[in-house]
């Protein structure tokens, strides 16, 4: 009698004869699984957090961030920043049928320069409308350009409740 035993699911049998060196078809297909097993880690852009149910706001996703928004399911991409859109994230949302406007905005800055007021108001009715979510709203950095939407759709949905 045969003693069997396995060091690994990819190796063959020890202590068997010659000709009966290969696995059972159950172990073959487990270890044929376990060998296609991708890992993937999602990894969300710089400074991401969720603002309401639907709503997200973040720094400028890089494209190892792209498998994190897709599981989003996003339907709008709202980009507040006063330069160009990166061609990769323009790609991004035109291959994946993910709207993007781009507002070319730039931070408040004291004492004088302050954010363009129907602009501003432009990305709150998209914010609040629900057909457009779930949404991200981002700018470079996360921080500034991003903050006050937020801020003004929170005082706007607790005035509306």
């Amino acid at each position: 009698m045969n003693q069997i035993i396995y060091k690994n699911l990819n190796s063959s049998l020890e202590n068997t004869p010659d000709s009966t060196k290969t696995n059972p078809p159950e172990i073959e297909h487990y270890a044929k699984l376990i060998n296609r097993i991708e890992i993937e880690t999602l990894v969300p852009p710089l400074n991401f957090a969720m603002v309401a149910p639907g709503i997200y706001r973040s720094g400028f996703p890089s494209i190892k961030n792209h498998k994190f928004l897709l599981s989003l399911g996003l339907k709008k991409i709202i980009y507040i920043y006063d330069r160009d859109c990166k061609e990769y994230h323009q790609e991004f949302t035109k291959k994946n049928n993910i709207t993007l406007l781009h507002y070319r905005i730039g931070a408040n800055k004291e004492p004088f320069k302050e954010m363009n007021q129907e602009d501003v108001s432009k990305i709150l009715v998209e914010m609040l409308d629900t057909r457009n979510h779930p949404m991200l709203v981002h700018c470079n950095i996360g921080v500034v350009s991003t903050i006050w939407p937020s801020n003004y759709y929170y005082l706007d949905d607790c005035a509306i409740s």
